[in-house]
């Protein structure tokens, strides 16, 4: 809406002091500028209630506007929390990732340290037959009796006892 048109100035008013026919003289064109501004003030009236309206629902729109602001304020927070939290998981599972890698680590150089040993002893069994086994020599055989075990009778026999 355009802004209304100025009111026009009223011609000066007749007064009680003035004579009559000055008086006269200033009634009429007072009286008709009066009806002729009424029209105008109207305009004006309708103009600032539009303001007004216009004014209103511009407070309206930007309380809804500062409300829309604070949720997302609240779920950027809420996002930054998760991230916060997503960001320790991350840490902690790479800790334990860490915490596995020496453990490869260590067990690959246990691997490493049995192989030294069973490679030792192979080399060992390499270097020639037994000589004695509970002091018999060539092909020995043992008997229960050689390493001081009883008998399949003798262990029955036990049994029986109790």
């Amino acid at each position: 809406m355009a802004l209304p048109t100025p009111i026009a100035l009223l011609p000066d008013p007749p007064l009680s002091t003035d004579a009559e026919e000055v008086f006269n003289g200033k009634a009429d064109p007072w009286l008709l500028a009066q009806k002729a501004m009424t029209p105008q003030i109207n305009e004006h009236t309708e103009f600032n209630n539009q303001r007004a309206i216009d004014a209103d629902a511009s407070a309206t729109a930007a309380a809804a506007s500062e409300a829309a602001a604070e949720a997302d304020r609240a779920e950027v927070a809420a996002n930054a929390a998760t991230v916060a939290t997503n960001t320790a998981t991350v840490v902690a599972r790479a800790d334990e990732v860490a915490a596995n890698t020496l453990l490869v680590s260590a067990d690959a150089d246990q691997v490493a340290a049995d192989r030294v040993a069973v490679d030792a002893a192979l080399a060992s069994i390499a270097d020639g037959p037994v000589t004695s086994v509970n002091g018999k020599t060539g092909v020995v055989t043992l008997t229960l009796a050689d390493i001081g075990a009883l008998s399949l009778a003798q262990t029955q026999a036990v049994a029986l006892s109790f």
